[in-house]
């Protein structure tokens, strides 16, 4: 029984060095080979490679460096100024007997009718304006002047046009005079015995000059000062017009101007301020025909940006943005200039609203026309202000854009991009629709353009896309990158009710649905040079804990028989 304890241990303990020897042969690489895993794909084949573990060598420690923190400059708060605030456009003015004074063309004084108001009309029939003064003028008999010191309407020649003006103050709350609504005459105002009428030949609405110090902001820009005409093409009703001067524009104004700038080939250098106007019942064009904006800044802010070279050069322009967000780059001239400041008049035929006085770094160059839509894409007009949905011409593709998922007013575009012309992969199906989308700024195609918040990219998706791949669950939407060329996941949200992915999306580019390819089953070959040993029978390759336990129970085994065959020796002993 000893003996048989011993025999057993001896055989365990061979065992275990009959089994770890083979073991480790498998389970090392042949010396000067490399052991690779073929992984399946469609066209390329890439390998994985088993390699020896690089010895790690410790990093150095590294010595941390005291540095002072600098004291950030602090930065001046941006400045907001209201200079013409809620004042009322109002033509219909009563007049006062005691504080005024008119005279007709023989010098004669002419009184005011009783009760009466300065009355505009216009004509349904062709458009034309009448203005009509409560005076005791003869008929036939022209007005040579007229002043109301009380309302502060005037009557007067223009000695740079030589036509004849009828000027009627708009005031605020306390009195002030911030706008004048000037009616320029066709005729003289000609007597009808109990008032003088005439023709109007242009109705304008010009703010009295504003000059606000934005000195403290920026130094250079300096004392500043805007005045605003604008020509009307209404009697308006009801009216009031607000003005307010800004030294830094408001992100949307900002994100609307470099778009201007980058139509036009050109980007923003320095913007010197920005002014905006408020109004109600003054429509642009509906009720505003045209309008023009004179901008002064200080000289200094004029000559660090180029002077008179860069002005030569077409490097100072006023831009305005309409209510709606339509940018528009006015024709610019330099109006005057001093020692201390240059002003800038710009024309527009679209209205008031927001305009800023900027220098560039390139001169402007004309717009490309914009390329209309083509009867496979379907395109938008987009506001900040509000969110919206647009669909391809095939409803296979629904682009959901939140508010504010724009940075200003573009057109986004959603074309369909015909199936046959789909790029493939290595590495998984492209099925589904496939859309180009793309952001346009009048029209010019936005190369560079991200949303400013996640857009939804809604695809639907048929029998014949999920009979390939991995099926249903596996649909993603990828995106083309150009960059690489190769399409990238982006993931996705499956509906299988709607039959429809939903992913987010920042960039335009091209779109689709793909499914990845089933996974191939992982086959073991040598690299070239490698030396294939054969097997040998009856190699296995059992767990190293298997192999540790055989030997210790080996170990025991002939340990215990040693001891009972040395027991009964000591027993003859003693």
């Amino acid at each position: 029984m000893r003996v048989a304890f011993i025999m057993l241990g001896i055989v365990l303990v061979s065992l275990f060095g009959y089994l770890g020897g083979p073991w480790s042969e498998v389970s090392a690489t042949p010396s000067g080979s490399t052991v690779t895993v073929t992984v399946g794909t469609v066209g390329t084949v890439p390998t994985a490679t088993a390699t020896a573990a690089p010895t790690s060598t410790p990093l150095p420690t590294a010595t941390p460096t005291a540095t002072s923190t600098p004291t950030p400059t602090p930065t001046p708060t941006p400045t907001n100024t209201p200079v013409v605030d809620a004042a009322p456009v109002e033509i219909e003015v009563a007049l006062t007997s005691t504080t005024s004074t008119a005279t007709d063309a023989a010098g004669n004084s002419v009184t005011v009718t009783s009760g009466g108001s300065i009355s505009v009309e216009k004509s349904t029939s062709s458009d034309e304006i009448t203005i009509e003064l409560p005076l005791e003028l003869s008929s036939g008999t022209s007005l040579e002047s007229f002043e109301d010191t009380s309302s502060g309407v005037t009557v007067a020649t223009n000695a740079s046009t030589g036509k004849v003006e009828v000027t009627i103050p708009v005031k605020s709350d306390d009195g002030a005079t911030q706008a004048n609504i000037v009616a320029q005459l066709k005729t003289d105002l000609t007597g009808t015995g109990s008032a003088a009428q005439a023709v109007v030949e242009e109705l304008a609405l010009v703010t009295v000059p504003q000059a606000v110090d934005l000195s403290s902001f920026n130094a250079d820009v300096g004392d500043v000062e805007v005045q605003l005409t604008a020509i009307l093409s209404d009697i308006p009703d009801s009216a009031n017009i607000s003005l307010s001067i800004s030294d830094e524009l408001n992100a949307n104004a900002a994100s609307s101007f470099e778009l201007a700038a980058s139509n036009a080939s050109t980007t923003i250098k320095d913007v010197a301020y920005a002014i905006t106007v408020k109004k109600v019942g003054l429509a642009d064009q509906a009720m505003v025909a045209s309008s023009e904006v004179s901008m002064c800044v200080g000289s200094n802010w004029y000559t660090n940006n180029g002077g008179s070279a860069a002005l030569a050069s077409g490097l100072f322009a006023i831009f305005r943005l309409d209510d709606a967000g339509r940018r528009e780059t006015l024709p610019t001239t330099l109006a005057s200039e001093t020692s201390t400041q240059a002003c800038f008049t710009g024309t527009s035929d679209k209205g008031l609203s927001t305009f800023a006085l900027v220098a560039l770094d390139t001169p402007l160059q004309a717009t490309p026309t914009p390329v209309p839509p083509g009867a496979d894409q379907e395109r938008s007009e987009i506001s900040p202000a509000a969110a919206a949905t647009i669909s391809s011409v095939s409803n296979d593709v629904t682009v959901n854009i939140p508010v504010g998922g724009v940075p200003a007013l573009v057109d986004v575009q959603v074309t369909d991009v015909d199936r046959s012309s789909v790029r493939e992969a290595a590495s998984m199906y492209i099925v589904g629709p496939q859309f180009e989308l793309e952001v346009l700024a009048d029209g010019i195609a936005l190369s560079d353009f991200r949303f400013s918040k996640s857009v939804d990219l809604v695809l639907s998706y048929s029998d014949a896309d999920i009979a390939v791949g991995m099926g249903e669950s596996q649909l993603r939407v990828v995106r083309w990158n150009p960059d690489v060329e190769q399409w990238i996941s982006i993931g996705g949200s499956l509906d299988p009710v709607s039959r429809t992915v939903t992913a987010l999306a920042r960039r335009q580019g091209l779109y689709s649905l793909a499914s990845p390819l089933p996974p191939p089953t992982p086959t073991a070959t040598l690299a070239p040079g490698a030396t294939p040993e054969a097997p040998i029978v009856g190699d296995i390759t059992p767990p190293s804990w298997v192999l540790f336990a055989l030997g210790v129970f080996g170990f025991v085994l002939v340990s215990t028989g040693v001891y009972y065959l040395r027991s009964p020796r000591r027993e003859e002993q003693s």
